[in-house]
């Protein structure tokens, strides 16, 4: 396999300041704990002494993973202009032979090109809010060296302010996900994002170069693009940008590309007339529904659901299948039953009741190499969704309803919470749901948000993290490495393959899992 050379373009990015004290929120610990606490007007520390004028406001997500601060109260105006930091506004050496951790151990920096200042200037004279989206999965003790690479570079933009976001995990926040972007609408509010006018601009852009020998030479990542894309924003690379260059047109997104795939039911499978004593194997990657299939096809006839995800162990796995048919019931494991040695456990467990065992492969059937890798990618993406973007739908859907039942005028016992907290310092917290999966208009007639700084954070809730682990990706490998593919000759009366599948959820939801996820 051909080597691969990645190019990570130097950038600038700004900071400077100290981390405020938390907020109080409107929202009682019992009512969801997603939520971390918001801004409290007026008691931020926003100067050190130096005396620069930004601030790192709390950390968003439960975790905190999100980093987020603001120079010199910047007005929130219908227009973004959005940009990476490394590579994009200030240089970085990723790709030339050093680490990441390395890269980032020194709060020194260096433009990208001499022009970034002027041109950040230029964006903010002409109506736009400057907004610095970054990925910065360091360790923590190189992490407050960013800090401070942060405040230089804000120390060096005396009249530009801005916001910046930092993701320092896997999470929601991290590009090409959509969370910041999401966070960026929540501190919004009211003042409407023109699409149409924003943009923003990245290095990890997924251009290719001329091959240098037999080494592939590319972009080290497409993150930046996709994030645009999943924003719906008009994108550029630094060289577009800066040095108005030409559009580069060679470039391919990787990963998962979710609205070209062409969706269909999986077919009904066969089943015994009248009802029969059976085991069900399923075989296959994770993320791929065959638990949907279980629910769908096989539970309403009363199979046993065995599954090691719930079980935690494969001992247990079949002592409750043997259980199972020890009293007559049917059973389907739904596991990956990756190799030939795990499915002849409940193979052989079928010999031993006499009854008949059948095998159900999904996403691995025999199709063209193509189309194998497309599922792979499929997994691969559904494993993202599943772990990290749906239950932070969920979770702003349930914060969405206490907030309802809250500004309900019929719900006494808030009025009286209300009345007596009357005169003390309130608490703050953001009305508004999710905006991810929600159709921008493109353009808007609200004129820019001229309050300070802390009117602005008031309306700052911080986003939920993920509730369920992503698989990680060696596991992922590990399970196509390790695959063999099921035949009759292990002892299966028959093997059917499942080479459909379709998104189960509401339009909205649907909207959200078409964006990239990978």
């Amino acid at each position: 396999m051909a080597g691969t050379v990645s190019k990570k373009r130097s950038a600038p990015e700004r900071d400077g300041g100290r981390e405020t004290k938390k907020a109080k929120m409107d929202v009682k610990p019992a009512v969801h704990p997603f939520f971390t606490k918001g801004y409290r007007p007026g008691k931020q520390e926003d100067e050190d002494a130096s005396g620069t004028s930004f601030v790192f406001c709390p950390a968003l997500g439960l975790d905190k993973t999100c980093l987020y601060g603001v120079n010199r109260s910047p007005l929130r105006t219908s227009k973004i202009a959005a940009f990476d930091l490394d590579g994009t506004l200030i240089k970085s050496t990723i790709g030339a032979g050093t680490s990441k951790s390395k890269s980032s151990s020194s709060a020194l920096f260096e433009w990208w090109h001499p022009s970034v200042p002027a041109k950040l200037r230029g964006a903010v004279e002409a109506g736009y809010t400057v907004v610095i989206v970054s990925n910065q999965g360091v360790k923590p003790k190189v992490l407050e060296t960013w800090r401070s690479k942060v405040r230089a570079i804000a120390d060096a933009l005396p009249d530009v302010s801005f916001y910046i976001f930092a993701a320092t995990a896997k999470d929601i926040f991290r590009k090409p996900l959509p969370g910041i972007w999401d966070a960026i609408r929540r501190i919004w509010g009211e003042v409407q994002i023109s699409v149409d006018e924003s943009f923003f601009v990245g290095d990890a852009a997924g251009r290719r170069y001329p091959s240098k020998g037999k080494k592939e030479n590319k972009d080290f990542a497409d993150s930046d693009r996709k994030w645009a894309a999943n924003a719906g924003l008009r994108f550029s690379t630094p060289e577009e940008y800066f040095l108005e260059k030409p559009v580069y047109a060679d470039y391919v997104m990787g990963g998962f590309d979710a609205k070209t795939f062409e969706m269909a039911l999986p077919p009904a499978p066969t089943m015994p007339s009248p009802s029969t004593l059976e085991v069900i194997v399923f075989a296959g990657p994770p993320c791929l529904g065959k638990s949907s299939f279980y629910r769908k096809h096989f539970q309403p006839r009363g199979y046993v659901h065995i599954n090691q995800d719930t079980l935690k162990s494969r001992d247990k796995c079949v002592k409750k299948a043997d259980e199972a048919l020890q009293a007559g019931i049917a059973v389907v494991i739904d596991n990956t039953n990756r190799d030939k040695k795990t499915r002849a456990l409940y193979v052989n467990l079928a010999k031993k009741h006499g009854v008949s065992v059948r095998c159900f492969v999904f996403g691995m059937g025999d199709g063209e190499e193509e189309q194998l890798a497309k599922w792979r990618k499929l997994a691969e993406h559904n494993n993202v969704w599943r772990a990290v973007v749906k239950p932070y739908l969920a979770a702003a859907a349930e914060h969405a309803k206490v907030i309802t039942k809250s500004n309900d005028p019929e719900n006494t016992d808030e009025k009286a919470e209300k009345e007596t907290e009357k005169g003390k310092e309130t608490e703050v917290t953001d009305d508004t749901p999710t905006h991810m999966g929600e159709r921008d208009s493109g353009s808007s007639s609200k004129k820019a948000d001229t309050s300070t700084l802390p009117s602005t954070l008031d309306r700052v809730k911080a986003l939920p993290p993920p509730q369920q682990d992503l698989i990680p990706a060696l596991v992922l490998n590990k399970f196509y490495a390790d695959w063999e593919s099921p035949t009759s000759k292990e002892g299966f009366s028959a093997v059917e393959s499942v080479m459909e599948w379709s998104f189960e959820g509401t339009d909205k939801e649907r909207r959200v899992w078409e964006m990239w996820l990978t």
